[in-house]
């Protein structure tokens, strides 16, 4: 009886958790799609082109900034609540630390890769401000920790209804493109508040910084930092590669397809961030541990299938409705990203929770630095010939390579091959057992 309930309450826990992060994430993407595909027809593809070229280099180093410490940084919330002030306050100085270098080193990259593009080096330069304002994101893995989805999901609605409205007033004066690059900074900022505000609000502490914890999350995230950093090379470096060989509106029409393709991120990603807690929590009890992973590793791989089922078929109408003739070419790019994103989210489920639970850290950053150099071998052969459907192909490719053939390489990792096809059956078990369960208590 006990057990049921503590069952019965997780599941419940589950559904509000994820039903708010779904919810926050409609929400958001219902106004950024509208703005967004609106700012991309006010400024073409060139200038949307140029927004995104700045974007990509400053993603490829906001892995950097990261550190790694999110999974690390919930796993220590959920089993050493009491010491929450000196991993929470320790976590935030080494962000505030790690994004200020970064803002240098990408004023410098910038320069070194675009040294007479001024307007390029001015829109990243204003992106970047975002890194210093995303350090109160590590206030929101306490939230995650707790499966307190409800506050990050009013934080994140309050971001996009303030930057929806900066972008509105935008369009409305026909302001140049630098002022359209400030946006993200609008939207981190008003986010952070919200986050920082509630946090005190339900935690009357005093954040401190202490040596030890730091190097302690540090050793066991720095892995991640390296695999994070491949997983931005070979997801950033086409459109760096495109804007590079091509210039900036090639990147727009790329970017369009990379939008549409990531439209539906948000639910395998709410479904992740909540169910990795109880998974955390259960690690100890095998059958229920295994099952929990299992019933993740399928859902996430069937919501691919229908998502790349869904794009096939409406692709098409999706770019002409939102971003016009203009960026007709993104279909073919569209068709293709679409499957990447599949495997992408079907990575960070293992990520999330095989990886962590099983200390393979220090093995994560092997198969995505292979991936990473599979992704520029092939956008450097491809691109030139054929453009941004080209860059698709390679972006699936090292997906692939990332999701199941560099792990298959590697001895160590080998065997999440193994678990990943055994939780099919697994599945399946758990769903026949329901239905005929179902049926029983029906006659």
């Amino acid at each position: 009886m006990i057990m049921r309930k503590v069952k019965n309450y997780l599941s419940n826990k589950l559904l509000q958790s994820t039903g708010w992060q779904i919810g926050a994430q409609i929400y958001t993407m219902f106004f950024s799609l509208i703005v967004g595909s609106v700012t991309a027809r006010y400024l073409g593809p060139e200038n949307y082109g140029l927004i995104g070229y700045g974007q990509s280099i400053v993603a490829l180093f906001n892995t950097v900034a990261t550190l790694g410490m999110g999974e690390v940084i919930v796993n220590d919330l959920v089993n050493k609540p009491e010491e929450r002030a000196a991993i929470i306050g320790s976590a935030i100085f080494m962000r505030f630390l790690s994004s200020l270098t970064c803002i240098v080193i990408i004023d410098v990259c910038v320069s070194l890769l675009e040294p007479d593009n001024v307007l390029l080096k001015i829109i990243t330069l204003l992106q970047s401000i975002a890194l210093l304002l995303q350090s109160c994101d590590i206030l929101t893995y306490w939230f995650q920790a707790n499966m307190k989805f409800k506050y990050p999901a009013i934080g994140s609605m309050v971001a996009t209804t303030l930057v929806s409205l900066w972008r509105i007033s935008l369009l409305i004066r026909g302001t140049s493109v630098e002022w359209f690059a400030f946006s993200s900074c609008i939207q981190y900022l008003a986010s952070g508040f919200v986050v920082f505000f509630i946090f005190f609000h339900q935690n009357n502490i005093k954040l401190v910084i202490e040596f030890k914890t730091m190097r302690s999350i540090f050793r066991r995230s720095y892995h991640f930092v390296l695999s994070n950093l491949a997983i931005a090379l070979y997801t950033q470096m086409d459109k760096i590669m495109l804007g590079k060989m091509l210039g900036e509106e090639k990147v727009g029409l790329y970017s369009a397809a990379g939008t549409i393709a990531g439209l539906w991120e948000f639910i395998p990603m709410a479904i992740i961030n909540s169910a990795k807690v109880i998974i955390y929590k259960n690690f100890h009890k095998k059958d229920l541990y295994q099952l929990q992973q299992a019933l993740l590793f399928v859902g996430i791989t069937m919501l691919s299938f229908l998502a790349g089922a869904g794009v096939l078929i409406f692709g098409k109408f999706a770019i002409l409705f939102l971003y016009g003739k203009k960026y007709i070419e993104s279909v073919a790019a569209l068709n293709i990203l679409i499957w990447a994103t599949g495997f992408a989210m079907i990575g960070t489920a293992r990520g999330s929770t095989w990886i962590i639970l099983n200390d393979m850290n220090k093995y994560v950053k092997y198969y995505v630095v292979i991936a990473s150099a599979v992704n520029i071998i092939l956008n450097y052969a491809l691109i030139p010939h054929y453009d941004i459907v080209g860059a698709a192909f390679a972006t699936l490719v090292s997906q692939i390579t990332a999701s199941f053939i560099a792990p298959f390489i590697i001895p160590k990792t080998r065997s999440f091959i193994s678990v990943y096809l055994k939780s099919w059956k697994i599945s399946f078990a758990y769903m026949q057992r329901k239905m005929t369960q179902k049926n029983n208590d029906l006659l």
